[in-house]
């Protein structure tokens, strides 16, 4: 059965402009068959959800995040129309999800894995051992995790192109995979707005929801991606700078070497004990996220889902507590002076 509608398919062998011809370049650039541009990080999220859904990869409508990620990794979530949320405890060591974080895997339909700050989760392993669909969430490193053979480690890789991400456009998305299959559903969606909770007939469609990027936001984007090469070799001149001035005693013996070198760095992880030291050098520090605080808890209960939440994330609150990070803004500043 084909999910896409006739209009979408028409959308697509015609639309032409910034978005389209941004798409093809970045589908060449990160090496997939299929990058949707939307118009935000959390629609990427959404869409690619509903793909699942569609795909019949959500019998139970569960999903699992980690605890220690943006808040609107859970709204998307829940507004994707998924019927239960479980937010788990991360690795102590470097704060991203590993296997280790499930009791069972019986009740779960999906993995949204997020990247770590200079580490990324083990997609290949998660998504083989678990036998669920993985979304990886790139946003931070921008380097979609791959298989040895080279093909997309998840059934789905999103990132968010919002202003303080390493490649922006203001605000914006984008959405890669392999399969052709989730391809077109993440392109159907995003262009007719239709909602998985009516099916897949043309109408009705779900009110208010175009996910498509403008064709102005994508010029800008299509304008940042012409000075990325640059922006990123000055972040990795300035991670190394740090990491020599520290002599690698309060840099993590986790930290990626790959994306260091790089300069795909969200933020440069350090000891929290360098605090003092760092700030010597002009250089400020910030701290992680934490697990849910009580006002984000109660805010949960408004989602239209429902929030399986621990009494306490010991892991993420440990990580949070040893750990200090210094983001890519700064570190590109010291990379200038080279």
């Amino acid at each position: 059965m084909d999910n896409r509608s006739i209009t979408s398919i028409a959308r697509s062998k015609s639309a032409v402009g910034a978005v389209r011809e941004l798409s093809r370049s970045l589908g060449q650039r990160y090496s997939v068959r299929h990058a949707i541009l939307v118009d935000h990080g959390s629609t990427a999220i959404r869409a690619a959800l509903r793909a699942l859904n569609l795909a019949e990869r959500m019998p139970r409508g569960t999903v699992a995040v980690p605890c220690n990620v943006w808040r609107g990794v859970y709204a998307a979530a829940a507004f994707a129309g998924c019927k239960a949320v479980e937010l788990l405890d991360v690795h102590p060591a470097n704060g991203v999800l590993s296997l280790g974080a499930w009791d069972s895997f019986l009740d779960l339909d999906v993995i949204i894995a997020v990247d770590g700050y200079g580490s990324k989760p083990a997609i290949a392993q998660l998504r083989d051992e678990s036998g669920l669909a993985v979304i990886e969430d790139a946003s931070l490193s921008q380097v979609p995790s791959r298989r040895l053979v080279g093909a997309l480690a998840a059934d789905l890789c999103i990132m968010s192109l919002q202003s303080n991400k390493l490649l922006s456009c203001g605000e914006g998305g984008l959405v890669l995979t392999d399969r052709d299959d989730l391809g077109s559903l993440v392109e159907a969606i995003v262009c007719d707005g239709r909602s998985w909770l009516e099916g897949v007939s043309e109408e009705p469609l779900t009110i208010g929801f175009n996910g498509m990027m403008s064709e102005d936001v994508a010029e800008v984007l299509a304008k940042n991606l012409g000075n990325h090469a640059e922006y990123l070799e000055r972040v990795a001149c300035g991670a190394s700078k740090l990491i020599h001035a520290l002599e690698r005693k309060d840099i993590p013996p986790w930290l990626d070497e790959g994306l260091a070198r790089s300069g795909h760095l969200f933020a440069l992880p350090v000891s929290s004990t360098a605090q003092g030291r760092l700030s010597l050098l002009g250089t400020a520090v910030s701290s992680p996220p934490q697990p849910p605080t009580a006002r984000l808890r109660k805010l949960l209960g408004q989602l239209p889902a429902h929030f399986a939440l621990r009494k306490a994330y010991p892991n993420a609150s440990e990580f949070a507590r040893l750990h200090g990070l210094i983001p890519h803004w700064h570190l590109q500043a010291l990379g200038i002076d080279r």
